[in-house]
């Protein structure tokens, strides 16, 4: 694997199978995230220290095979354009005309996770320094994506950085002569040491959304705030879209595993055209649990609730991230 530079922080390239592996390595600490560009830009490992122990919070995939066999299914560490979540049937409208997209998950017939979890970005910039190392992707769509005739370009910018951990910054442009439909969402899959069950979890929202048996929203929203303070999980199974309070414009998700007197904090950016919801799910085996910021409620594509139609030569920019869970934090 090829060092990018001997400063504290490095980018190291290297390979996951035969695809390319980019690692962005504190070598102060021994800190990492690593990101395969070729499938998706997808966020595939991040080691962070925690409670003074090296641990991998994220689920990976272990070899190229297992990725080609499972990448549909469980999108792990995904980025999810032009929408997060479901699209009931692949059918929508936008501008007058009727779209039709492929129908990826036939077990609920819907399309799921958006166009571009498994295309190949390239590598426009990375920068390292003694505190921090950045790397941005991009993709370009020039309107042949099944069912989503649009011209964009995707930039995805991964900014690794001393005390402050991972922050992800997603930029969508319409390159296009009409107004696009776009949303967007992120799937990554937390693995501490615990089990689901005896984590604890805190995140503020107010409001929980009703689906039916294909995971569609029924239009009905209900008060929740089960975990607006830190609770254990239990046997609590997600697969669960939430609205968040977007007072303060960032939202703060805590996952603390008492296991290793530690956890972590995620954050999402909030407000106008920003990460507005929250789905959590966990999976049956109970060994991981998936925090995914999203700009949208699920078949936003139907439903228009967070959709947004970007005009012509606009972009538009979403953050979130993961660091250490501080101890301050943890008594709050």
């Amino acid at each position: 694997m090829k060092n990018k530079a001997n400063k504290n922080f490095q980018i190291r390239s290297g390979k996951f199978g035969n695809q390319l592996l980019l690692k962005l390595f504190n070598s102060k600490t021994g800190e990492s995230v690593s990101l395969l560009p070729e499938t998706g830009g997808m966020l595939h490992s991040l080691k962070l220290l925690i409670g003074g122990k090296f641990v991998s919070i994220l689920d990976c995939y272990l070899d190229e095979n297992e990725l080609k066999r499972e990448l549909g299914n469980s999108f792990k560490g995904s980025n999810l354009f032009p929408f997060p979540n479901r699209v009931a049937g692949g059918k929508y409208e936008f501008g007058f005309r009727k779209h039709q997209l492929s129908v990826n998950f036939p077990q609920e017939n819907n399309s799921i996770h958006g166009l571009i979890f498994d295309k190949l970005f390239k590598v426009v910039e990375s920068k390292t320094s003694d505190r921090k190392a950045n790397v941005k992707l991009r993709f370009d769509s020039d309107g042949n994506l099944i069912g989503y005739p649009f011209c964009f370009r995707l930039d995805v910018e991964f900014i690794f950085e001393e005390s402050k951990g991972l922050a992800v910054t997603t930029a969508f442009t319409n390159t296009d002569s009409v107004n696009i439909p776009v949303a967007n969402g992120w799937h990554p899959y937390f693995r501490l040491q615990s089990k689901v069950d005896d984590l604890i979890l805190s995140f503020p929202t107010e409001k929980v959304y009703k689906v039916d048996n294909r995971m569609i929203p029924t239009g009905e929203c209900l008060n929740y705030s089960d975990f607006k303070k830190p609770k254990q999980l239990g046997k609590t199974a997600f697969d669960t879209c939430f609205a968040l309070n977007d007072r303060e414009n960032k939202a703060i998700i805590t996952v603390n595993d008492p296991a290793l007197k530690g956890g972590v904090l995620i954050w999402q950016e909030t407000g106008k055209e920003k990460f507005n919801f929250l789905q959590i799910y966990t999976p049956p085996t109970r060994k991981t649990i998936a925090i995914e910021p999203m700009t949208c409620l699920p078949d936003s594509f139907n439903n228009k609730i967070g959709l947004i139609s970007l005009q012509p030569g606009k972009t538009i920019s979403v953050s979130w991230g993961v660091t250490v869970l501080s101890k301050a934090k943890r008594k709050k």
